[in-house]
């Protein structure tokens, strides 16, 4: 009576067993409009389970999402299939730091030259995620194992710290500022999984300090209120507070550069955010190639610079990388910035190497070693490509790429 009441007319009523054998069509249309009526029940029921476990019980409200306190971490994309990838790809085993920091200088390494070669310079930021940045503190519903590989990771020289030193004018890791200010109320969201408010501002102050020659205003943070982005992992809309700095609003939304990149570049809109700065410090144009994280960060670089396109590069196939870099180096950029999280930087930078160099049609550096190789190579606890796109961890473990429309590997971790 209730869900009738709450649906204004009566409810379909459930189909007659008899029916399934002699009229199974018309058996499954009444069943699937039965469950219809009665679906907003079951979510219903399912959104306050997960509440009261959240509030209630102070306990994680799903199956892949970790909790201690107000820290929430995802620990999978999959609640059948706990893996810890979103934990150990921040923390990878120490015994492939080596090989991954080579595969990570080869490929920055060519990302510069190619860059270089084109007219444009290249700087990035790793934005340090909270696995490494609050590993002391990760619940302990993550095995020991993976907890005390996080803190190994957060207190020496992982490949994130190796390959920021060995380029140290164009890229930046910037983790000891960030421990620094780590306990200021709401300095990174404990509910978010991405770099948000005060640690998306300060990400973005770290890239701009490489980049720009022009000085780079110190905001100012007001504690405002918004959604955390895990509710898609708790399964309902949760309310924190952000660190927001006041310059927030100072560049605006620009739609003529996001439909120029949109055509330019044959992308798709929700790849894309554009903005245009009339008091920008900076004059030039510049693109940022992220992943998830630069969507927060990218307004706050927009703050300094005239013009700056954020492209979200998840889920993107090889050929829309190279279309991609080829229209980003046609001379309609000043800049190409790369914004993306350690798993981000492990897994993607050999990739863009190579994206650019077809776009460019260059041939690889003798010593970079920025190719697609076939290799041997450890872990698959990151995020994997290949001709279809980027997939799922865990989904594609030969970790397979697509060159010239036959099958090849990636020679990364």
């Amino acid at each position: 009576d209730e869900l009738a009441r709450r649906q204004n007319r009566a409810l379909n009523e459930a189909p007659e067993w008899s029916t399934l054998v002699s009229e199974p069509s018309r058996f499954f249309a009444e069943g699937r409009a039965w469950l219809s009526d009665r679906a907003l029940f079951s979510v219903d029921a399912s959104v306050n389970y997960r509440k009261f476990k959240y509030y209630a019980l102070g306990d994680s409200p799903a199956a892949n999402v970790a909790r201690e306190g107000d820290l929430v971490l995802p620990i999978a994309t999959d609640a059948a299939n706990i893996d810890y990838v979103s934990v150990t790809g921040s923390c990878p085993a120490e015994n492939y730091w080596d090989q991954m920091t080579q595969s990570l200088t080869n490929g920055w390494a060519e990302i510069n030259r190619v860059a270089e070669l084109e007219g444009l310079s290249t700087f990035g930021v790793i934005v340090p995620s909270k696995p490494v940045l609050y590993a002391d503190r990760l619940p302990r519903s993550i095995p020991s194992e993976i907890r005390a590989q996080c803190v190994y990771t957060a207190e020496n020289e992982s490949p994130a710290v190796r390959i920021a030193n060995s380029f140290p004018d164009t890229l930046t890791y910037p983790l000891a500022n960030f421990m620094a200010e780590r306990d200021v109320d709401h300095f990174y969201p404990l509910e978010n999984f991405h770099a948000d408010g005060m640690a998306a501002s300060r990400a973005a102050q770290s890239l701009i300090y490489l980049s720009s020659l022009e000085p780079f205003r110190e905001p100012e943070f007001t504690i405002r209120e918004g959604n955390a982005d895990m509710e898609p992992a708790l399964g309902f809309a949760r309310r924190v507070n952000f660190q927001r700095p006041d310059y927030a609003s100072a560049a605006d939304r620009s739609n003529t550069l996001d439909r120029e990149v949109q055509q330019g570049a044959r992308l798709r809109g929700n790849q894309i955010s554009a903005f245009f700065n009339a008091n920008a410090a900076d004059p030039r144009r510049v693109a940022i190639i992220a992943n998830s994280f630069g969507a927060r960060i990218a307004p706050d670089v927009a703050s300094h610079y005239a013009e700056t396109v954020q492209i979200n590069t998840n889920g993107m196939n090889r050929q829309t990388l190279i279309r991609m870099f080829r229209y980003l180096m046609d001379g309609s950029f000043d800049q190409i910035l790369f914004v993306m999280h350690e798993p981000g930087y492990y897994n993607r930078v050999r990739l863009f190497a190579d994206a650019m160099l077809e776009a460019t049609s260059l041939e690889p550096d003798e010593y970079a070693g920025a190719r697609v190789a076939d290799v041997s190579f450890g872990p698959v606890s990151f995020s994997e490509f290949d001709a279809r796109g980027w997939l799922p961890p865990g989904q594609n473990t030969e970790l397979r790429w697509s060159k010239g429309g036959r099958p090849a590997f990636i020679d990364i971790p």
